[in-house]
């Protein structure tokens, strides 16, 4: 298990949902919190975010997998022992 950091040290949250359903945006919020400069149109000069994208049909069909993919089992045992983490993150169980 990773150790938590330390309250001293900084971090920002991003995830995979909001990254993909606001690039532009979590791009701009990264650079600000960064400092630096991002451009989230150069994401798209490569292609689609799309065409890239192996585990799912298409970015949306990406999100919330871990739900509907995880057999009941499996969702209970890593519920169970990730539960606080998961809620930190904003997820619902």
């Amino acid at each position: 298990m990773q150790a938590p950091l330390p309250e001293s040290v900084d971090r920002i949250l991003v995830r995979y949902e909001d990254l993909v359903a606001d690039l532009e945006g979590e791009a701009e919020r990264l650079a600000t919190w960064l400092d630096v400069e991002l451009d989230a149109a150069v994401v798209e000069t490569t292609g689609p975010i799309d065409q890239h994208h192996v585990t799912s049909a298409s970015v949306p069909d990406s999100v919330g997998r871990w739900r509907r993919d995880l057999s009941d089992t499996h969702a209970h045992a890593i519920a169970e022992g990730l539960r606080e983490r998961i809620a930190g993150f904003g997820y619902r169980l």
